[in-house]
């Protein structure tokens, strides 16, 4: 039974570990993303609330509060300090682990930061502790740091992989997009020169027209003005006939 919960437990904080920062990522569900309304600092101040708070009450449950009052009233205070300084180490590493993730990205900086957590958290109580460990224990913690790393090394490479794929696709966007523009722009100026080779037709068409009909006004004038002027020389010319004969009819009578 203690080996099926202590597999449950591992599982349920695997599942925690690799989710508690989805409240940051950008990407993550709408009911998710706390950044839409609160900064980073926020979300971080937040975070780090619950933590101790939620740490404790589950501690409170599992020992009972008796058993942890007991446990603070035999420490000593060398021993309180040698908590309260990792602690205060703790709460750093939480800052900048945040400022990692916002910074790199979360496949990214989990990776790295993970990564160091492992080394460190690891092998560094192995080597102070050497004389305690056999030497199968001792290559087994070696193997262990070593699968770890490389399985955060292959998932950093793989989040990389997919943000680079990422912005290749949001990169070709904009180009498709300013592509259409200027196809658009294009069809518009043919459009508009279509346009104004038609209005360019139709005003040469109809200054031609204004020119026909001018030069019919012009010959029609100028056929009235013979006209006129021939009626007039008749007129002259009959005049100029009566007045020769007047003298003659005179002469006769």
């Amino acid at each position: 039974m203690s080996a099926a919960l202590g597999v449950a437990a591992s599982v349920a904080s695997g599942l925690a570990n690799g989710s508690w920062n989805l409240p940051t990522k950008p990407d993550a569900p709408a009911w998710a993303y706390a950044g839409r309304v609160w900064a980073w600092e926020n979300i971080w101040l937040v975070a780090n609330l619950m933590i101790p708070c939620f740490n404790t009450a589950v501690v409170l449950l599992v020992i009972g509060p008796e058993t942890l009052r007991a446990i603070y009233d035999a420490a000593t205070p060398a021993q309180m300090w040698s908590i309260v300084v990792p602690s205060l180490g703790w709460g750093w590493g939480g800052v900048g682990f945040g400022q990692a993730i916002k910074r790199l990205g979360v496949a990214l900086g989990t990776s790295i930061v993970m990564g160091i957590i492992v080394v460190i958290g690891t092998a560094l109580p192995a080597i102070m502790r050497a004389e305690h460990l056999s030497p199968a224990q001792a290559a087994g913690a070696a193997l262990g740091v070593a699968l770890g790393i490389a399985g955060f090394v292959l998932g950093g490479a793989a989040g990389m992989s997919r943000d680079a794929h990422r912005a290749a696709a949001a990169g070709a966007e904009p180009a498709a997009a300013a592509a259409a523009a200027a196809d658009s722009r294009l069809r518009a100026s043919s459009c508009a020169l279509r346009t104004s080779s038609r209005a360019f037709s139709v005003a040469a068409l109809a200054s031609a027209r204004a020119a026909s009909a001018s030069a019919r006004a012009t010959r029609a004038s100028s056929a009235a003005s013979r006209i006129r002027a021939s009626a007039a020389s008749s007129r002259f010319a009959s005049a100029s006939r009566s007045a020769s004969r007047l003298p003659r009819l005179r002469a006769s009578k």
